[in-house]
């Protein structure tokens, strides 16, 4: 007779959590700073502001 271990997929997903690198926090802190007062860029703010400069430089 052979003891046998088995591991759990739960199991094998903390240890995957646990390899990943620790969150930056100065990074999450000055990212909601540029969130909340409104600079932060984003693709879609980025691509707004280039329209509104197009708009301006060649209205209609």
């Amino acid at each position: 007779m052979h003891d046998r271990v088995e591991i759990s997929e739960h199991a094998r997903h903390l240890e995957r959590l646990r390899q990943m690198p620790d969150v930056r926090q100065g990074k999450v802190e000055a990212a909601r700073s540029a969130i909340a007062e409104g600079v932060y860029e984003t693709p879609d703010r980025l691509r707004a502001a280039l329209l509104k400069m197009l708009d301006e430089v060649e209205p209609g």
